[in-house]
């Protein structure tokens, strides 16, 4: 989106900020999410099968697949609510470098990020899938890692369009939302 003076709005207004925990938690939980539904509806059917099973006589049988059901969806909470969280804090006390400012600036072609410790630059194509939640939108870079851009360093809605509209041109452009 241009400006009067025909400018990108990233390139007059770029965004800039640190990570926090809660930035890390929203990544993970996003990245993960389609692991976490599966692990959960096939720890909600073992749950039920196991109860049919133990109401049909097999109580054996059926009472192993309950119990195991309900430990799958009681492991996906406690990983999710505590485990993650946890470690994330941990993280980013122990290791200065999760703490850097990191300052992004964009055009239609490319996106290009610098910090204390790295500078890189890649064309939005280069990426391979996109995603977003409430609070985080997450781009593929096809190494299988992810970056980070919490929505809170987006100064208004003009911005955070513009930066989707470019993420949104990945090669998996699907853009999911949690």
């Amino acid at each position: 989106m241009n400006d009067k003076d025909g400018l990108l709005i990233s390139e007059r207004r770029p965004i800039a900020g640190s990570m926090t925990p809660e930035d890390y938690v929203n990544a993970q939980r996003l990245h993960r999410h389609s692991t976490v539904v599966g692990c959960d509806i096939a720890s909600g059917v073992a749950a039920l099968i196991g109860i049919a099973l133990w109401v049909s006589g097999q109580a054996t049988f059926g009472s192993a697949l309950l119990t195991c059901g309900i430990s799958g969806i009681v492991a996906v909470l406690v990983l999710d609510l505590w485990l993650l969280p946890r470690r994330d804090r941990q993280r980013q006390t122990r290791r200065g470098f999760l703490n850097a400012r990191f300052t992004y600036t964009w055009n239609s072609e490319k996106l290009a990020a610098e910090s204390t410790i790295w500078q890189s630059e890649r064309a939005w194509t280069d990426y391979v899938q996109f995603k977003e939640s409430t609070a985080v939108l997450l781009l593929y870079p096809p190494d299988s890692t992810y970056e980070i851009f919490p929505k809170a360093w987006f100064e208004d809605s003009k911005q955070l369009d513009e930066f989707r509209r470019y993420a949104q041109q990945t090669h998996s452009s699907a853009g999911s939302t949690v």
